[in-house]
């Protein structure tokens, strides 16, 4: 995923259902907050555009920026299944110059 740095993000990531693996878009919205907690509304999309679930994550941002714990919500079907489980977020791709160094 790429967060825009506004409040917006965007790319794709894996979904396993029944032993079946798919690529799916995703976008959402995300905040933080001076503490550093964080929260992330993420959708999660089948190829045709159709919504497969809606994903939240509240957490807070440790090692220096690097990685995101958090508790991530996700509603299937909201009559039928809600899952939450731990989540760790790496960041993959080093700081730019205008963030400064570590």
């Amino acid at each position: 995923m790429v967060l825009d740095g506004a409040g917006s993000l965007s790319g794709s990531g894996y979904r396993v259902l029944a032993g079946n693996v798919a690529m799916s878009p995703v976008s959402g919205t995300y905040s933080v907050q001076p503490n550093c907690s964080v929260s992330f509304e993420i959708t999660v999309f089948r190829g045709d555009g159709s919504v497969v679930h809606v994903d939240q994550v509240f957490g807070v941002i440790i090692e220096s920026g690097l990685k995101v714990r958090g508790a991530l919500v996700s509603t299937v079907d909201p009559a039928t299944l809600t899952v939450q489980f731990e989540k760790i977020a790496q960041r993959v791709f080093p700081k730019a110059a205008s963030e400064g160094a570590d």
